[in-house]
């Protein structure tokens, strides 16, 4: 399961107004492509997907 997979979903469930959410898949599934075309190029993930690195939330009581 890719980022892109995570992200349509939830898109799907956080009940977004229909042109948004048919923005966001429409991202999603263009990442798909980009993504399958880059591991059958050059065998790895997207730069993107490689390097990425979670980063916790900041708190609401803590914002700085």
């Amino acid at each position: 399961m890719s980022p892109y997979h995570l992200a349509l979903e939830a898109v799907d469930r956080v009940g977004l107004h229909f042109d948004e959410a048919q923005e966001q898949a429409g991202h999603c599934q263009s990442m798909f492509k980009k993504h399958g075309s880059c591991i059958r190029e050059h065998r790895k993930d997207l730069p993107e997907i490689r390097d990425w690195v979670w980063t916790p939330p900041k708190s609401k009581g803590n914002a700085s």
